[in-house]
């Protein structure tokens, strides 16, 4: 699929069993080579006379257990950013959705490829505030149970986990991002006008912001652990307690018992009113007790 712009400019769509070509007619490196037919990152590195780059942008659609990289959603494409042509190779077929309809959308404004290239960028996060806004909110509703007293009835670790993961992939992607928008900020190879590089200052920006929210998600689930342990730890500590004060009630008691269950002869035995004197005293013991410790509200 090819695009031709005012001015003479054209945007190509390739598929991946093109791509060979365009490697061998512009001798990349191997390992620029490699990482073209295999995207690992989100990257743009300039070479003489163009800029190369690749796209893995990861799935919002996942679900919880789903690597957001390895879904069937994510979006993997090489791109050639030559001073009048712009040449996607789309690896997987999500990109053949996408670039059209930008296309579109443009087409009576007399775009520039810049201004094309600067749209698809901020297509790839536009839905992405949101998408950290509901994992903030699960993060925050397991927060909720725990403080509710629901701490022993939730798996946190199994829960968290799958979060902690997608959000660890997320701030390495985000990170990318930053990178590959201060790399089109540098216009090392002069492809770009200043008010491209001024869009692409502004995705940046964008990207770093989602990149800093990313990064306190992350320092929230590790507060919500430590809030998770707490509770459990003030849970064991309730239990302890309790523990403790009904050894500690039943111990006078015990005293008398070991004290008149020794073989020897004692007054009190041979007394008529005994059993009742010790019954009495356990009693008054148990009640003295029990009212220190209510005073002293550990009961």
């Amino acid at each position: 699929m090819q695009w031709t712009l005012d001015g003479g400019a054209a945007i190509e769509l390739r598929t991946p069993n093109e791509l060979s070509e365009v490697l061998k007619s512009h001798a990349l490196p191997a390992r620029l080579a490699h990482e073209a037919a295999s995207p690992t990152a989100c990257k743009a590195e300039p070479q003489e006379g163009f800029l190369f780059g690749t796209l893995l942008v990861p799935a919002k659609g996942a679900a919880a257990g789903e690597h957001l990289r390895e879904h069937a959603g994510a979006l993997r494409a090489t791109f050639f950013f030559f001073p009048e042509k712009l040449v996607f190779f789309d690896l997987n077929g999500r990109l053949e959705a996408l670039l059209p309809e930008l296309i579109d959308s443009r087409k009576n404004s007399q775009p520039t490829l810049e201004q094309l290239f600067y749209d698809l960028l901020e297509a790839l996060i536009d839905e992405d505030p949101a998408f950290a806004h509901k994992i903030e909110e699960h993060i925050s509703n397991l927060e909720d149970q725990i403080l509710e007293g629901e701490a022993e009835s939730i798996d946190l670790n199994r829960k968290i986990a799958p979060i902690r993961r997608r959000l660890l992939f997320l701030s390495r992607y985000y990170d990318q991002l930053v990178n590959l928008g201060q790399e089109l900020q540098e216009n090392e190879n002069g492809l770009f006008t200043e008010e491209g590089t001024r869009r692409f200052r502004m995705f940046t920006e964008r990207a770093h912001r989602l990149y800093d929210h990313i990064q306190f998600l992350r320092d929230y689930s590790i507060q919500l652990r430590e809030i998770y342990q707490s509770q459990i730890d003030l849970r064991q500590n309730t239990i302890m307690k309790l523990l403790t004060v009904v050894t500690t009630i039943c111990l006078p008691l015990t005293i008398i018992v070991g004290w008149y269950g020794m073989n020897f002869v004692m007054p009190e035995l041979q007394w008529r009113g005994g059993y009742l004197y010790v019954i009495v005293l356990s009693l008054a013991v148990l009640g003295l007790v029990i009212w220190y410790f209510k005073k002293k509200k550990f009961l």
